[in-house]
């Protein structure tokens, strides 16, 4: 029986980029990551050899994975979490779609993405991406930043490989000449404009105001934080308003401004610093592997009820679901998510005013 092997993209923070494969038993070893901290990113069966058609495929996955503001925001939350942990296992199942993996659960993340046979373009539906920050409190945005430019070069710069690369062998990719647009970001908006949400004459009519001062009632209520809205532009209806927010009846759940303070403290997701709001519509449409369905029923069950009836809840299903999804069904579980990140990127003893003092820094 022939070992299956892994196509892999290194891409440490500090050093050169390097291609190569990995049997499953090699990618479990979290002793094989870069020291100095980076990704790993892992794509369905492959060969021996990665030829250069395939490395050049490989790399234009990493390149749109690094962009997509769901990963940044898992890696940036993960950087300030427990220093405990030294690795964080990601698993992308196409689009946005991204969800935690315990160590525990790599091999049967293995095998669901050796299913996927081959590594070309088409076959790119699944990857998992190993994170392994330099250290707990570092901030990975000018890291993962570097790693987006030097990725550049070979994706969008047409740079070649003359050579079949095996780790650990190496190969250097030159720096791009200019940073690059966010292409994830733009692309992840464009996907929830599609949801159509109303904009403020809608909602005020919703809301029981007519004419005129249906858009000034719903700016006021926006300010107030008792409504959220994100700015699509002019041509596209100025403000529009996630629909999550809104109950059958069509007015506002009582819990939003609630979860709006909650998101506040985090850096960046101030209504000063989020102008547009789109960086808290970001937050609110990831998936969270912690508001599946099974995590939310384990979360609430005392441990003897979990100890009576374990197939109950392992028949649940573990599938992500975003915030924006819970939201309706269990509101308190997404506060407290948004308070728990909160906490993760803020230290307890910090002033009140600490999650605008970091978003100016990291600014």
């Amino acid at each position: 029986m022939t070992t299956p092997h892994f196509a892999m993209v290194d891409l440490p923070f500090e050093g050169e980029l390097r291609w190569g494969t990995r049997t499953a038993a090699a990618l479990r070893d979290e002793s094989t990551a870069d020291p100095a901290g980076g990704v790993r990113v892992f794509y369905g069966a492959a060969s021996r050899d990665i030829e250069e058609p395939t490395r050049q495929d490989l790399a234009a996955g990493a390149y749109t994975l690094l962009q997509m503001p769901s990963f940044k925001r898992h890696v940036h939350v993960f950087a300030r979490a427990s220093s405990s942990r030294k690795h964080y296992w990601l698993l992308w199942e196409g689009k946005n779609q991204l969800r935690e993996v315990e160590h525990a659960q790599l091999a049967q993340t293995f095998t669901a993405i050796h299913a996927f046979q081959g590594t070309s373009k088409t076959s790119f539906r699944k990857a998992l991406i190993e994170v392994s920050p330099t250290r707990a409190g570092t901030d990975p945005t000018p890291f993962l930043d570097q790693l987006i430019k030097r990725l550049n070069v070979l994706v969008v710069g047409g740079t070649s490989i003359s050579h079949v690369v095996h780790l650990p062998a190496t190969l250097v990719i030159g720096r791009a000449s200019d940073p690059q647009d966010d292409a994830g970001v733009q692309s992840f908006r464009e996907s929830l404009l599609e949801l159509d949400w109303p904009d403020s004459q809608a909602v005020g009519r919703q809301l029981g105001s007519t004419g005129s001062g249906a858009e000034s009632r719903v700016s006021r209520e926006r300010t107030a934080g008792t409504l959220f809205g994100v700015w699509a532009g002019r041509t596209r209806g100025g403000h529009r308003h996630p629909s999550f927010q809104f109950l059958p009846s069509g007015s506002v759940n009582p819990r939003l401004p609630e979860l709006l303070d909650a998101l506040a403290r985090q850096p960046g997701l101030t209504p000063a610093v989020d102008k547009t709001g789109w960086e808290r519509a970001f937050w609110l449409y990831q998936p969270r592997g912690r508001l599946s369905a099974q995590a939310l029923a384990l979360r609430a069950a005392a441990p003897a009820q979990v100890r009576a009836d374990p197939a109950r809840f392992a028949a649940l299903d573990t599938a992500a679901r975003t915030p924006a999804e819970v939201f309706a069904s269990d509101p308190q579980a997404v506060i407290d998510l948004a308070r728990d990140d909160a906490a993760a990127l803020v230290p307890p003893d910090a002033s009140p005013d600490a999650s605008a003092e970091v978003a100016v820094a990291h600014g």
